[in-house]
């Protein structure tokens, strides 16, 4: 059985219609002219009953196959129809499908067929065919507000960004004929069209006035359980109200918008208790308007109990932010841990399409720690207890090692800070030389012949791209150790508002750092990037050339190389891309042992020391 769910107001709403337009006709008629426009077998009114274990339906039931009107007595076992009904207890919710429905305001039976075949053909990516039948329906009912609405969108995707605008403003003007439900549609979708960029915004774009990392966003951005009916499904529609009057600044309507929201899920959840998706998403979502904890804390222990694999933004990572919500750090920290032992090794990871977030545990951590949140002799034991998990893939025990380094940083012990990179054959961020970003094509983003010459004068200005004169300079930020050097910072400073236009382009960015070994040696560069080309000394092959398009996880590069005694230089070029200027980079053995005696340095140093 499927089970369609609407208001009562809905409902009132279909029988009175149907009787403004057929009032020379039967109650029969009338009722089966509403279960039309509601596109259902049934229109049932009355209330329920309950027998022993078992519930009843007192009813009248306008059936559009049979053709007849019934008093009747109907036990739920399963027919092949559709039930509209105001309100449906939890125990039967428990064996049916629930989805949310809109009924359309207009008194023209012909422009609600024009609508509904607008939105089939929509619904079958056909958007001209759509574009057709919502003009159809506007010229029988010009006042149909949500078709106006739904037109909007069809332009939008046909590539008419003015007419989609019309389109918005039109079904605004005639949003007080339409009913609550279709009025709370049309203004949550005129929230989402931007006029200026001509664009729809996601609700997750809505959503980023919500302090939440934005990893946590693209995790909710499929929404495939929140809103499986697209705009029109009411759990999304309050989620977009909610998101953009934070968007303006309103957090007392947004708080009511997500109180709805909450509501509005609750049937689905009880008409699908198994649905380990379902539990986890709404959970997510409690995560980011910070309400409902306690409940969403327990959707994902049951999520847990239903299906104990995890994923990138799995159960356990949201139960354990969930957890410091609630201020029970020692719960943050368990599973915290448990989420870790369940992540799979990213370096397997084989969606090109998206960024991983794979460290976002440690990350997270590091920015509570900077926030005082968690003392840093707590989160030293918490790293100690992740060192010693078994199994620990090699990029989790790295990240684990730089968080340590951060915690030592924090306590201003540089000591411990120089040991711990050392251990793990990694450099200061400030050894780092940096320039750039410069122009480049997207068929040849790489130089056929390194720009050794880069290296010879780091006083000398370079035009870079928008034509701005660029050089060389220290990689400094502010952000914790991680592994990751993230350039993109520094150039935001320097291009300010410029910045989305510079790297909106192909761009290419150089890194400069020399290495100083005390002999001869084979040593192991342990490199995480996206497209990426390595040059050591003044040989003209590349040590290390990345082409594919790839999330810059920790040792994800692995590339054998001979250093010679004293200085080595990297140059290192990299591709503005998917993922923009960040890459790790340190050395060991083949067996991720540190090398005796190996030190770093920085372009500065050592052309300062050769002019001495």
């Amino acid at each position: 059985v499927q089970v369609r769910v609407i208001p009562t107001s809905d409902r009132d709403a279909l029988l009175t219609r149907a009787a403004k337009m057929q009032s020379d006709t039967t109650p029969i008629e009338q009722g089966l002219l509403a279960a039309e426009w509601a596109d259902a077998d049934v229109l049932i009114t009355g209330s329920y009953t309950k027998q022993g274990e078992e519930w009843s339906l007192q009813s009248q039931v306008y059936h559009r196959k049979e053709g007849s009107k019934a008093r009747q007595e109907i036990r739920i076992q399963g027919d092949s129809v559709y039930y509209l009904l105001d309100e449906f207890p939890i125990q039967l919710f428990q064996q049916f499908a629930g989805t949310g429905t809109i009924a359309i305001t207009t008194d023209s039976w012909q422009a609600y067929e024009a609508f509904r075949r607008g939105h089939e053909e929509f619904e079958n990516y056909n958007f001209f065919g759509a574009l057709e039948y919502y003009d159809k329906a506007l010229k029988l009912d010009p006042t149909l507000a949500l078709a106006y609405a739904e037109q909007s969108y069809v332009y939008f995707m046909t590539g008419q960004p003015e007419l989609a605008t019309m389109a918005i403003q039109a079904a605004q003007k005639w949003i007080p004929k339409a009913s609550p439900m279709e009025q709370l549609a049309i203004r949550a979708l005129a929230y989402s069209w931007d006029s200026e960029e001509n664009e729809y915004r996601s609700w997750v774009a809505l959503m980023e006035s919500y302090e939440v990392e934005k990893h946590i966003f693209s995790a909710l951005e499929s929404l495939v359980n929140l809103a499986p009916g697209g705009v029109w499904d009411e759990p999304l529609i309050y989620l977009i109200l909610a998101s953009a009057a934070m968007y303006e600044g309103n957090r007392a309507e947004a708080d009511r918008h997500n109180q709805q929201w909450f509501n509005a899920i609750q049937p689905r959840i009880r008409a699908h208790p198994e649905d380990v998706s379902l539990l986890h998403e709404t959970a997510m979502n409690c995560l980011v308007i910070k309400k409902h904890v306690d409940e969403a804390i327990g959707m994902e222990l049951k999520a847990i109990e239903l299906n104990p694999e995890e994923s990138w933004y799995g159960q356990r990572y949201v139960l354990s932010r969930l957890y410091e919500l609630q201020g029970d750090m020692d719960q943050a920290l368990h599973w915290a841990i448990q989420s870790i032992q369940h992540l799979p090794d990213p370096r397997r990871l084989q969606e090109e399409n998206r960024r991983t977030f794979y460290d976002a545990m440690w990350s997270h951590l590091a920015d509570a720690l900077a926030r005082g949140k968690i003392p840093p002799e707590r989160l030293l034991r918490w790293c100690e207890q992740v060192l010693h998990l078994p199994k620990l893939h090699l990029p989790y025990r790295v990240r684990t090692q730089y968080l340590i380094a951060e915690i030592y940083h924090t306590m201003n012990n540089k000591t411990a800070v120089d040991k711990v990179l050392a251990s793990i054959g990694a450099s200061y961020e400030d050894d780092w030389m940096v320039i750039g970003p410069f122009d480049t094509s997207e068929q040849h983003p790489f130089p056929e012949i390194p720009p050794f010459e880069l290296c010879a004068n780091l006083e000398e200005a370079r035009m870079g791209i928008l034509d701005r004169e660029v050089r060389w300079e220290s990689w400094r930020d502010e952000q914790p150790l991680n592994g990751q050097l993230d350039m993109s910072d520094v150039f935001e400073r320097k291009y300010h508002d410029e910045y989305a236009i510079s790297v909106s382009c192909p761009a290419i960015v150089y890194s400069c750092i020399y290495v100083d070994v005390p002999a001869e040696i084979e040593v192991q560069v342990r490199i995480g990037s996206s497209r990426m080309k390595v040059w050591l000394n003044d040989s003209l092959s590349p040590v290390i050339e990345i082409k594919a398009t790839q999330p810059p996880i920790l040792d994800n590069q692995l590339s054998d190389v001979s250093l010679v005694a004293g200085l080595n230089r990297f140059l290192v070029a990299t591709i503005w891309g998917r993922w923009p200027f960040d890459f790790s980079f340190r050395i060991t053995d083949s067996d991720d042992n540190p090398i005796p005696g190996l030190k770093y340095a920085s372009m500065k140093e050592v052309l300062a020391s050769t002019h001495e």
